[in-house]
């Protein structure tokens, strides 16, 4: 999602501050507007149209990189987001950060390794005279981890 650079919601976002509107369901087109502009205010917008009226966006930051924002609406019916839920919102998406980052730091060691191991094999089985060669290549299971595959000739 892209953001306006001169909107609070971008300031904030890259700063690594949450954006906190227990009252959100108040603002009018003009306020909802000094927060973003084009997408993110079309997306408030619809939110408050579809019975938003408390909101809580948190950046989604891991290893000072900004993956995300987690934004979290309260519908009529509820009661608005007070300081405590917040806290609770930015612990649960701190966590939730951390873990997807580990997630693509795994799949990125992941390719890299099986890269590595597709490079290491022969491109084909050398003729040697009088020999009738054959091979083949079994990777290990998944959930092998380490080690596992065979290359046979």
């Amino acid at each position: 999602m892209e953001t306006n650079p001169t909107s609070l919601y971008h300031q904030r976002l890259v700063t690594g501050l949450p954006t906190f509107m227990p009252l959100f369901g108040g603002l009018n087109a003009d306020q909802l507007r000094q927060m973003d502009f084009g997408t993110g205010l079309d997306r408030m917008v619809a939110a408050q149209r579809s019975g938003a009226h408390s909101l809580i966006a948190v950046p989604l930051i891991a290893r000072d990189v900004i993956m995300g924002v987690v934004v979290m609406y309260r519908l009529d019916g509820s009661k608005p987001f007070t300081w405590t839920d917040l806290s609770l919102a930015r612990d649960l998406v701190s966590r939730a950060a951390l873990s997807i980052d580990n997630a693509r730091l795994y799949a990125r060691e992941r390719a890299s390794a099986l890269a590595l191991q597709h490079g290491l094999l022969p491109r084909q089985v050398p003729d040697v005279p009088g020999l009738d060669l054959c091979h083949r290549y079994v990777p290990a299971k998944r959930s092998a981890e380490v080690g596992g595959d065979w290359f046979d000739v």
